[in-house]
């Protein structure tokens, strides 16, 4: 008996819901075309691997109807999938993939304290500085 499984070689997984599926990999395995349920039917979705992590998932398709069967192409730029237009059912096509933009970094709420008690402390010093040289003058 074999057991089926892909190596994690120390790539952290991007999380993903219970309801993707049919993932299809480009040629340097950095970028991965699947579909999933984004609550009122199937949607095709593109993830780019960089600087070490998964990115954010980006939704390539929004419309009323069921898409699946992604397949992405060789340099990841490009998507053919599965759809159903009403009822006429065909293969489309996706292309310019873009990842998703690079999150902007933000400060935690502790990180906001201590730069609030930063610049008060500044602003005290400030203040106690040109007094005192006022009255050395």
């Amino acid at each position: 008996m074999t057991d089926n499984y892909v190596k994690n070689e120390g790539l952290t997984p991007k999380p993903s819901s219970t309801d993707d599926s049919a993932p299809s990999i480009n040629g340097d395995g950095t970028k991965i075309a699947y579909y999933g349920d984004d609550g009122s039917d199937y949607e095709i979705y593109f993830v780019e691997f960089t600087g070490g992590a998964w990115q954010a998932s980006v939704q390539v398709t929004s419309n009323t109807t069921g898409d699946s069967a992604p397949s992405i192409n060789g340099d990841g730029t490009k998507i053919a999938y599965y759809g159903n237009a009403g009822s006429d059912d065909q293969i489309y096509f996706v292309e310019d993939i873009q990842p998703a933009p690079a999150a902007i970094p933000t400060l935690s709420k502790w990180g906001m304290i201590i730069m609030a008690l930063l610049l008060a402390a500044f602003a005290f010093w400030m203040v106690r500085r040109k007094t005192t040289q006022g009255m050395a003058a």
